[in-house]
């Protein structure tokens, strides 16, 4: 089965926003915030949503910067990964959050990869990938029924 599932990366004053994981494979482990596409959501109302969702904060502006692929995950699943970016999210104000947070470091998240407690092989690249610059267009065009 194909999964598409979107993800919100965010940085403030050189540290990143992960969320604990509750899910019984990944338990205790760290991971960014996002989940799957729901049907008839766009790719930017799954990243706003999610996000709200797992951390309490409004995901402010965002911008699509990186697409991940993993066609074979331990569940037999292919998953799509749309990676968005923040530079605005709105930290100031916090409604209840789905799972822990915590604002980490470069180097902490590289200490959690080498204790086996990061979520997902890519982690690290999607971080490194923000300083890049690089340009995606999405058009989203939706079904109308009649």
């Amino acid at each position: 089965m194909i999964v598409v599932v979107c993800s919100v990366v965010a940085e403030h004053n050189k540290k990143f926003l992960l969320v604990s994981e509750k899910k019984n494979e990944a338990e205790g482990k760290y991971g960014l915030p996002g989940g799957q596409l729901e049907h008839g959501e766009t790719l930017e109302e799954c990243a706003e949503r999610e996000f709200k969702e797992e951390t309490g904060y409004d995901a402010g502006e965002i911008e699509l910067f990186t697409i991940t692929h993993k066609p074979a995950t331990q569940h037999g699943n292919s998953v799509i990964r749309f990676v968005y970016k923040t530079a605005s999210a709105v930290i100031s104000q916090r409604s209840p959050a789905e799972l822990q947070t915590v604002w980490l470091d470069r180097d902490e998240i590289i200490a959690l990869s080498q204790e086996g407690l990061l979520r997902g092989a890519d982690v690290l690249d999607v971080l490194d990938a923000t300083s890049k610059e690089l340009t995606i267009t999405i058009k989203t065009y939706k079904t109308i029924s009649s």
